[in-house]
């Protein structure tokens, strides 16, 4: 860590300390979600200007060194998670995916199949031409879905 800087914790118990330690009468459950919305909202968008900076900066010149794709990978990487846990439809992350995400599969995998989101893995595998593991994806969903009708009908 860095001198001088908090210790990582969730969100929501960074919010609220810091308006308890402001306005201890002001610290209640409706004010610390409308602030963590401004602050996801910030830094969503924070991202989305710096990407755009990045690949602009891509597009004019060759990138400088190692630092330039590590950064955007990062910011992607970031990007694409906090819009997901985020944004009420899938407009942004869709919008990040389809103009060249830099974002390792493997690095968001794990995040979208715990929160059950195959379509954005799917949509991420494809935007990386792993077009044989999106169909092997869906293949499984669609014979799962049908053992479940099976299950059902049966019963």
């Amino acid at each position: 860590l860095v001198e001088g800087a908090p210790e990582p914790c969730d969100i929501s118990d960074f919010v609220r300390a810091r308006l308890q330690e402001k306005q201890p009468s002001e610290a209640g459950d409706a004010v610390v979600s409308a602030n963590v919305g401004l602050a996801n909202a910030a830094a969503a968008t924070f991202l989305l200007k710096q990407r755009e900076a990045l690949l602009s900066q891509e597009r004019m010149s060759e990138p400088k060194g190692a630092v330039q794709p590590a950064l955007q990978r990062a910011i992607d990487t970031l990007l694409l998670k906090l819009l997901l846990e985020t944004d009420e439809d899938d407009l942004r992350p869709t919008e990040v995916l389809e103009r060249g995400v830099r974002c390792r599969v493997e690095d968001c995998e794990g995040f979208l199949r715990q929160r059950g989101r195959l379509d954005m893995l799917a949509r991420l595998w494809k935007a990386h031409g792993h077009y044989d593991l999106v169909l092997n994806e869906w293949s499984s969903l669609l014979s799962e879905k049908r053992k479940d009708v099976r299950l059902s009908t049966t019963q």
